[in-house]
């Protein structure tokens, strides 16, 4: 961050500023912020639970398959089969509301997701007070996260966003205490999280190998690995029970799941491209010849585990389509991907029907307002830290803005597929809130001495 003579070097207000910005703020206000997160979450689940009702990526029935055989299994083919098809983290987490002798779901799942949702405002908290932020303004920035709208949109959805957003804000004010105060623990802890977030949302997988690899970096010229080893291990004892299982089960050490070939073929089939070049960008895009074509490759085979649908095959086939159609149409791939980061950083919910109510429309303007809010006060904040963001404890949050980018560049995307990123946005929109108000104070001062 440039120097500024109303600024400290980390980046908070200066010492000698009066406003409330700069003063810490009692613990009721904390407190208060934390019963606001439980007050705005409980009210947006209770008034939506019967969308968790609702099963759209199956997660439901995964969870269900862990609790009576003991293992990740989903309807295919008319029979319940073992699959790599979802990351297993949620459905693990879910599985737990199956064994229970009473039936609590919905509320189940939607209390779990709110305790997630407050449990986020508080990293997010912790994690500005630890970037330098003004204890208000770290106030804000858990505030801002509290009512993003695709967090409290996926809160009452049977996804796995919120999960994935909390182990991230977990993750992060680790590394960012760490930045400050090294030791074992943390660092376990942190490859215990990135491993974790590995198996609840595989596009993290890029974001994890940045950090781990930023520590390695930082090993190698320290001379000291203890830390770092303890970090990858850790992630790799994780992550390895899952791999070992895919082993067994398919006969391929599948890391991630069976899923990413086919939506790295969504994005990127000469069906896609065309619908773009005739003008649809603003278009549904109807994907079932594609999905049709992929479940083919899903054949049953027997192994020493039974039947099971031969999900890596399937997955193989899907990758060298999707890489073939990107060597053969480089300009259509530019496209795509052009218009797959315009969906990632859309600013609205699109229209999904041709006649949509007064209300959702009002709804989507809203939302559409918010983010250009949001995104403007960050950019400004991006702004204000450029000298800082490529150096701890902001570079975590920046590996993680630009690997989630670069993923969905590629694979397909949408809006809710950002949600952890509302996590540095805020960050960055509530330190520019800090620093306008300096340069405001600044400047009255400076009149007022003229």
């Amino acid at each position: 961050m440039s120097a500024e003579p109303s600024t400290s070097a980390a980046g908070g207000l200066g010492a000698s500023s009066a406003s409330l910005l700069d003063r810490s703020p009692p613990r009721w206000m904390l407190l208060a912020l934390l019963c606001l997160a439980l007050l705005v979450r409980g009210r947006v689940m209770l008034a939506n639970s019967d969308s968790l009702m609702k099963d759209p990526d199956a997660y439901g029935d995964a969870a269900w398959h862990i609790a009576r055989e003991g293992t990740l299994g989903l309807w295919q083919q008319e029979r319940m089969l073992p699959t790599a098809g979802r990351a297993p983290l949620y459905p693990i987490v879910l599985s737990v509301f199956d064994v229970l002798p009473v039936p609590i779901d919905p509320f189940g799942y939607g209390c779990l997701h709110v305790v997630l949702g407050v449990a986020t405002a508080w990293c997010v908290w912790r994690i500005g007070l630890g970037c330098g932020l003004p204890p208000v303004a770290a106030l804000l920035a858990a505030g801002l996260v509290t009512i993003d709208p695709i967090l409290l949109g996926q809160s009452v959805q049977l996804m796995s966003e919120t999960l994935a957003t909390f182990l991230v804000a977990l993750a992060l004010m680790l590394l960012v205490a760490t930045q400050k105060s090294p030791s074992l623990p943390r660092s376990a802890g942190i490859g215990v999280l990135l491993g974790l977030a590995i198996l609840c949302r595989p596009a993290l997988i890029v974001w994890c190998l940045l950090v781990a690899a930023a520590f390695c970096w930082r090993a190698a010229r320290s001379h000291a690995w203890a830390q770092t080893g303890l970090l990858l291990g850790l992630l790799a004892l994780t992550v390895a029970p899952w791999v070992v299982r895919n082993a067994h089960v398919f006969g391929s050490a599948i890391v991630t799941t069976t899923h990413g070939g086919y939506t790295l073929l969504l994005g990127n089939n000469q069906e896609y491209y065309n619908f773009l070049r005739e003008g649809g960008w603003n278009g549904t895009w109807d994907a079932k010849d594609v999905y049709a074509a992929w479940r083919e490759r899903q054949t049953l085979i027997e192994t020493p585990v039974g039947v099971v649908a031969d999900e890596a095959a399937a997955d193989r086939w899907a990758y060298e389509q999707a890489w073939s159609n990107i060597a053969e149409d480089p300009a259509g791939f530019l496209l795509a991907s052009v218009h797959r980061l315009a969906r990632f950083w859309g600013l609205m919910p699109r229209q999904t029907t041709p006649e949509e109510t007064e209300q959702r429309h009002t709804m989507r303007v809203v939302i559409g307002a918010w983010y250009a809010l949001v995104f403007a006060l960050a950019a400004v904040g991006a702004w204000f830290w450029r000298k800082e963001l490529l150096q701890a404890p902001l570079l975590w949050s920046t590996l993680l803005v630009l690997s989630l980018m670069a993923i969905h560049t590629v694979y397909w995307t949408d809006m809710r597929m950002r949600a952890p990123l509302a996590i540095p946005l805020s960050l960055a929109a509530a330190h520019a809130v800090s620093m306008l108000a300096a340069r405001y104070r600044a400047a009255n001062k400076a009149a007022a001495v003229t």
